[in-house]
C-alpha cells in the first residue's frame, strides 16, 4: 500500500521523524535540567563568597498553563463562497469546530478536519477578526506579540481577507486601525527612534527634523488623493468601536511596513 503523504491536514504522527524513521524513546526534560543547573548555581554561589556577581533581574513567574494556552497556534478555516460556475467537487457539513468532508462520490470516504475555530460563508469579515484578531492585539504588553497569515491556494480568497474592499476592510486595515486608535494616548509625538534592519536607533535632534519632514511631504502629495480610507476609518470604527487605552507611564513607537 502507497504510504500517504504528510500534509499540514495530515500531518505525521509524532513517533517518526520528516524521513519516516522511528524516533528515540528517551526524551530529556529541560523542566527538570534547568532546574538541576539553577539548584547548583545557587549552590556553588553559597559556597565561592568571594565571586560575587551582581543579581539578576527575577523574571514574573508565569504558570505553564498560561505559557501552554499563549504558545498554542491557533488554525481557523474560513469558507469562501462557491461560485456558481465553478461545480461543488466536495460535501461537507460543520460540527462544531470539525468539518467532515467527502468527495461528490456516495462511496467516497469521509474524512474529519479539526480546527480552532470554522466559519461558513456567510461570516464577515468583522466577525472574523472580533475572534481572531482582536483579542490577540489588545493583550499585546512589553516583548510579547502575535503572528497571523492566510494559507491557501490561488482564489481561495485570502486577499480579501487580509485586504478586503473599500467597503469590507479585511484584517490588515482593522488592525493597524486597532492599534493606532488604541494607542493614539500613548503614541511619541515625536519620531525618536527608529527601526534600522533589526534593530532600533535613538534618533538625534536633525534625524527628527527630517523624519518630520519626510512626513508633512507625504501629507501634501496625498491631500489630494482618494479619501476612500475615510470611510473605510468609519466602518471600521462603527463595527468595532475601539477606545483609546489609558497609561501615563507608557510611550508607544509604531512602525509599519508593507509588502504584497
Amino acid at each position: 500500500m502507497k504510504r500517504a503523504q504528510p500534509s499540514f491536514l495530515h500531518a505525521r504522527e509524532n513517533s517518526v521523524d520528516r524521513r519516516m524513521r522511528p524516533r528515540p524513546n528517551t526524551r530529556v526534560n529541560l523542566e527538570s535540567l534547568m532546574s538541576n543547573e539553577s539548584s547548583r548555581t545557587s549552590s556553588s554561589r553559597s559556597s565561592s563568597p568571594s565571586n560575587r556577581s551582581p543579581s539578576p533581574v527575577q523574571s514574573e513567574y508565569i504558570p505553564p498553563e498560561a505559557v501552554k494556552e499563549e504558545s498554542t497556534v491557533k488554525v481557523c478555516l474560513r469558507l469562501r463562497p462557491n461560485l456558481k460556475n465553478n461545480p461543488v467537487r466536495l460535501a461537507f457539513r460543520i460540527q462544531d469546530n470539525t468539518l467532515l468532508a467527502r468527495g461528490s462520490d456516495d462511496n467516497s470516504t469521509e474524512r474529519q478536519y479539526t480546527f480552532s475555530d470554522i466559519f461558513n460563508d456567510s461570516v464577515s469579515q468583522a466577525q472574523v477578526y472580533e475572534s481572531c484578531i482582536r483579542p490577540s492585539i489588545s493583550n499585546i504588553t512589553g516583548d510579547r506579540g502575535a503572528t497571523f497569515l492566510t494559507y491557501g491556494t490561488s482564489g481561495s480568497g485570502k486577499t480579501y481577507t487580509l485586504l478586503g474592499t473599500n467597503n469590507s476592510p479585511g484584517i490588515v486595515p482593522r488592525a493597524i486601525e486597532q492599534v493606532f486608535v488604541e494607542n493614539s494616548n500613548l503614541i511619541s509625538p515625536q519620531p525618536n527612534l527608529k527601526i534600522d534592519k533589526t534593530t532600533i536607533q535613538t534618533l538625534d535632534d536633525e534625524s527628527v527634523r527630517d523624519e518630520i519632514n519626510k512626513v508633512q511631504a507625504m501629507k501634501r502629495i496625498l491631500q489630494n488623493r482618494d479619501n476612500s480610507h475615510v470611510r473605510m476609518k468609519s466602518i471600521i470604527q462603527k463595527e468595532h468601536a475601539f477606545h483609546p487605552k489609558e497609561d501615563p507611564d507608557l510611550r508607544v513607537f509604531i512602525w509599519v511596513s508593507f509588502v504584497e
